[in-house]
């Protein structure tokens, strides 16, 4: 079963910023952040093998659901 997450639109400068967070209650923080034509999507499979890790993943502005 798939590790479940958290969707929501962060304010940066007046950009809107989405981001997916698992496990958001963990005390181990990690901002994960993608390349160049890439979105959050690309940690779906990683975030869920750092069981004890909340991960924030951020879609940059102008990628995934982020405004551009």
């Amino acid at each position: 079963m798939p590790d479940c997450f958290i969707e929501r639109d962060i304010i940066v400068r007046d950009v809107r910023l989405r981001v997916k967070h698992w496990r958001p209650e963990a005390s181990h923080k990690m901002i994960a952040l993608h390349g160049w034509l890439d979105s959050a999507a690309s940690f779906d499979v990683l975030a869920p093998l750092l069981p004890h890790c909340s991960v924030a993943a951020v879609d940059l502005a102008g990628q995934g659901y982020s405004a551009p």
